[in-house]
């Protein structure tokens, strides 16, 4: 069961190369106290939120959270670099910081360097339906090359607390444009569109977006 500590923050003007650097500064000093596994992703496509930047931390439970959490507070280091993001003259704003847990369904392992994401509310009673809907529309994709099929879940996220996150990547723009047109002219994909947005959807729409990841070693 991954848990994930996301940071979503907005570059201030002119100051985006900036934001990158520090993000992999952070990378690195996370990897001496073995969080090692983290990826920034920059928002292309994603209405209001463009330009933003998605820096996560991935942990194998939240007991493994935890650990890393009381190592951070009394790492001077890691200290000085919370003081750095919300400082003045800090690159970013930060937007949001919260914790989300993926819902194992078996989805493709991998990871591309485009990535979109769909975010969503199940309606009360729907959550298995989610999760079923979900998974067909994972091997549509997967059909079409799709990597890193996750369902994860935002569990302590503010007002986007116990939505649903789906998220799928390839490793072009193109491969993934090709992708969204069989949603517009495949049967099935046609379908699965309809089984999501018709008034018998299990679930409510959130948000939706496409993301850029962005190189941290």
């Amino acid at each position: 069961m991954s848990v994930l500590s996301v940071t979503i923050t907005h570059p201030k003007p002119g100051r985006t190369r900036d934001s990158i650097a520090l993000g992999v500064q952070a990378a690195k000093l996370l990897a001496r106290v073995g969080a090692d596994n983290c990826r920034l992703l920059v928002a292309e496509a994603a209405g209001e939120a463009a330009g933003t930047q998605v820096f996560t931390i991935e942990f194998d439970s939240n007991e493994a959270y935890g650990v890393f959490s009381d190592k951070a507070a009394v790492d001077p280091q890691l200290e000085a670099l919370a003081d750095q993001l919300t400082a003045e003259d800090s690159p970013v704003v930060v937007l949001f910081q919260g914790l989300v847990t993926e819902i194992p369904i078996g989805g493709r392992s991998g990871r591309g360097r485009v990535v979109q994401s769909y975010v969503s509310r199940p309606k009360p009673g729907q959550l298995d339906a989610t999760i079923e809907l979900t998974k067909k529309a994972f091997a549509f994709l997967e059909k079409r090359g799709a990597v890193c099929t996750r369902l994860i879940q935002n569990t302590v996220a503010g007002s986007l607390s116990d939505t649903l996150v789906a998220t799928w990547e390839f490793e072009s723009m193109q491969a993934l444009g090709k992708a969204g047109d069989a949603f517009m002219t495949d049967a099935e994909g046609i379908a699965l569109g309809q089984s999501a947005t018709g008034k018998d959807a299990p679930i409510v729409m959130v948000n939706a977006a496409i993301y850029r990841d962005v190189p941290l070693g």
